[in-house]
């Protein structure tokens, strides 16, 4: 789970982890690829924006360093409306939930991603 917002991204990972998932939580995108060193993750949940690196900077990192990690990126974000935004996700297909999201769309999201994860190996 990738937020600048801290209790944002508690809450995320409270939801998740009640469903049994485990989660770490990065404050930011640089962070997160730090994280990412480290292999063995599911899935990214990722806030599109942040100020140190946003999601779609992390996105494209990440994918530059380990091609093919771009599958596993879920984005959140209160932005889709901007003309940048809406054009990485929905042209690049890109899974996103648009901010504030409900637990049960979360949970949904997050099955629906990893159960097209599942189907692709």
């Amino acid at each position: 789970m990738v937020d600048d917002e801290p209790d944002v991204a508690e809450l995320i990972a409270e939801i998740l982890e009640d469903e049994g998932h485990d989660i770490e939580i990065a404050d930011g995108g640089l962070a997160a690829l730090v994280a990412l060193e480290r292999d063995g993750y599911d899935l990214v949940i990722s806030d599109l924006r942040m100020p140190d690196l946003d999601g779609r900077a992390l996105w494209e990192q990440a994918e530059a360093r380990w091609p093919g990690v771009h599958r596993l990126f879920l984005f959140l974000t209160g932005d889709t409306l901007s003309p940048l935004s809406h054009e990485f996700l929905v042209e690049g297909e890109r899974p996103y939930l648009e901010k504030p999201i409900t637990p049960a769309d979360l949970r949904s999201a997050v099955a629906e991603a990893l159960a097209g994860l599942a189907a692709e190996s």
